[in-house]
């Protein structure tokens, strides 16, 4: 049951955060702007020092991909920082984050993952896999394809 909005009127976009690893990055674009539910706007977040990834993306030439270079190596949380805050100031409902290295398997792994987000309007993120520390006892637990509600962390 999807809740307010049909997929089709979903603002969605998406970022991924590289550092020197074009050729790895160029295979993951494919496979994101290949799903069944593309993002609208696929946003390069660029930790490289080089320009070799900027060059890449110019010769794709596709006007859904937009570069950013951070300008120094600002690791994993500084790239996913960067991607959030530019994506969510474009008024975007909901943005994949991922990694050069980390492509989503199935053809529509972001059907699955929006829809999921919708059963429930109390979602606020939704994952492949993630992990739910319990900062009690100290344990991980690992989710499968769950919605997971923003009111309970």
């Amino acid at each position: 049951m999807m809740v307010n909005k049909e997929l089709s009127n979903i603002k969605f976009a998406g970022f991924l955060m590289t550092y020197e690893r074009a050729d790895i990055l160029e295979q993951t674009i494919q496979k994101i702007l290949s799903q069944s539910i593309a993002p609208e706007k696929l946003l390069i977040v660029d930790n490289s020092v080089t320009n070799t990834t900027e060059l890449m993306i110019k010769r794709l030439g596709n006007p859904i991909l937009v570069y950013h270079k951070v300008g120094k190596n600002s690791g994993p949380a500084g790239a996913a920082k960067v991607g959030l805050e530019l994506l969510s100031k474009e008024g975007f409902d909901w943005i994949y984050w991922g990694d050069d290295d980390d492509a989503p398997i199935f053809e529509d792994t972001f059907k699955i993952l929006l829809h999921t987000a919708l059963s429930d309007e109390k979602c606020g993120c939704v994952g492949v896999v993630g992990q739910y520390f319990n900062r009690y006892t100290g344990f991980v637990k690992e989710f499968q394809m769950n919605c997971y509600n923003q009111r309970e962390f």
